[in-house]
């Protein structure tokens, strides 16, 4: 059903990482920075946050699916449109409007979108290494397309402002398709990624009947 193995893409992931030392370890340090400055007072810090989000969706699309992925898969052509989309409207989103805030966890919202950032930072790698997918070079965020959709979904449903559901259109369509390659490979990592989705589908139910907050200046 995919024209290639799941020996063949974590090989072919593995020569990604190596041959773009030190850029990608820049790549998802400022992903990771994104989840620190999205708690700031501070608009610029936030907008920054916005922009290293961006930068890791443009880099998944460019450098992964469109420089590697392409090699083994005829459909990653599609992908890499669909995540530079993605990285342009996070840029326009980001230099429009005041970036949004994230805010502690106090209703099952923000529990929830603090449970997919764990999910894309931490267990999605570890679920690599224990599987033994790939054990020295785990997909990381900013770096892989899967845990980067998660934690842009974990990120935005934390927030305090209403963010445009356009922007939440792509990372759901990749949750569900990283689904069916996981299924199709018997890749754990990605066999649970549509429960992403459905989370980010209750969410933006729960967000229709929450009048959204006061946004805070």
């Amino acid at each position: 059903m995919l024209p290639y193995s799941s020996e063949v893409l974590f090989t072919l992931y593995e020569h990604y990482l190596h041959a773009w030392l030190p850029y990608n370890a820049g790549v998802c340090a400022a992903m990771l920075l994104a989840c620190v400055l999205i708690w700031s007072r501070l608009t610029l810090l936030r907008r920054i946050s916005c922009l290293s989000l961006a930068c890791g969706w443009l880099w998944v699309g460019v450098v992964f699916h469109y420089g590697y992925a392409a090699q083994i898969d005829f459909s990653a052509r599609l992908y890499a449109a669909l995540f530079v989309i993605q990285g342009v409207a996070l840029l326009v989103y980001a230099i429009a409007r005041p970036c949004p805030r994230y805010q502690w966890p106090s209703d099952a919202r923000a529990v929830i979108a603090l449970v997919l950032i764990a999910w894309s930072v931490g267990v999605y790698p570890v679920m690599d290494i224990v599987s033994g997918h790939a054990v020295g070079t785990p997909r990381l965020v900013g770096l892989a397309p899967t845990p980067t959709a998660i934690l842009t979904l974990g990120l935005w449903f934390g927030v305090r402002e209403s963010i445009p559901r356009t922007l939440f259109v792509i990372p759901l369509i990749w949750c569900l398709i990283a689904g069916f390659t996981g299924w199709v490979l018997h890749d754990p990592a990605d066999l649970f990624s549509p429960l992403a989705a459905i989370a980010a589908l209750f969410l933006l139910r729960r967000r229709q009947t929450v009048r959204p907050m006061t946004p805070r200046r």
